[in-house]
């Protein structure tokens, strides 16, 4: 399969896991979905990361959306307030 890189940047307590964020490898054809899957297996601290809105260069993208080399990932967590 061709690889490609995509930067991830995090929020919320996933920062304190990734504080710089992270550069992957995957295959093209990743989803963000596969995405979070990978990164759960690959350190348990980011499971529930599911939970979070993602968005690729700045847009809100959904689970679906398939990745491309060079995107740089966020992942924001649902915030609470009072």
């Amino acid at each position: 399969w061709i690889n490609m890189t995509v930067n991830c940047l995090f929020f919320g307590h996933f920062k304190d896991i990734a504080s710089d964020g992270l550069t992957i490898d995957l295959p093209e054809g990743t989803t963000v979905a596969d995405l979070v899957d990978i990164l759960g297996m690959q350190n348990n601290r980011f499971v529930g990361l599911d939970s979070c809105r993602a968005a690729a260069n700045v847009e809100f993208v959904d689970k679906q959306y398939v990745l491309q080399g060079g995107d740089e990932i966020a992942f924001l967590p649902p915030m609470s307030g009072g």
